[in-house]
């Protein structure tokens, strides 16, 4: 039994752990590479004698790991968008013909372009790229951006808290005893909204 060299082992943890711990895929890129090796030496070596080194290689490639899954994720969107335009092509033949139930072909294509999106999302995390995008704004920052936009839209101003019945200062009329919230029947939801 031929005893691999120390450069063998780490190309092939390597390829194992690129391939995410997959063992088959690794045996056909080594043998593209002129290099032999069976699944039960893999096995051995990811899971046992070289456990260490395949976890360091691990976390050592995890952004050239990320890339590669991120990558993988993008051909399966790019598939099941070919997918989700076969499908649609399918359901208009189907309505056309009325041979196959419109309901049938419609279940596939949501199936499939879910999948795609979780595909994207996925490849999308991978790269770092956020899920959700939140802006943050001072209140001043806005205020004086409404400002430029709309010069006199905003009043420094004060109020003074007057009880009903009273007569506002300046002699504006007087705020009625009756509650507001009746008055959007009367007065219509347009003009409040």
């Amino acid at each position: 039994m031929p005893t691999s060299s120390p450069e063998q082992v780490e190309r092939a943890l390597l390829l194992l752990a690129l391939n995410g711990g997959a063992i088959r895929p690794t045996i056909r890129q080594l043998a593209e590479q002129g290099h032999t090796s069976n699944h039960h030496t893999l096995k051995r070596w990811r899971d046992e004698t070289h456990r260490d080194r395949y976890m360091q290689i691990l976390h050592d490639e995890r952004k050239k790991i990320a890339e590669r899954i991120a990558s993988e994720q993008e051909e399966f969107a790019r598939l099941a968008i070919q997918e989700e335009r076969a499908l649609l092509q399918e359901i208009a033949k189907a309505r056309e013909r009325g041979e196959i139930p419109a309901r049938d072909l419609a279940g596939a294509l949501r199936n499939v372009s879910t999948s795609k999106g979780i595909a994207l999302d996925k490849s999308g995390e991978l790269r770092g790229r956020p899920s959700v995008i939140v802006e943050h704004r001072n209140p001043d920052e806005i205020i004086a951006k409404l400002d430029r936009l709309a010069p006199g839209l905003i009043v420094e101003a004060t109020a003074e808290e007057i009880e009903p019945g009273e007569t506002a200062p300046g002699g504006a009329n007087s705020i009625p005893d009756a509650p507001l919230h009746g008055l959007a029947g009367a007065v219509g939801q347009d003009s409040l909204s």
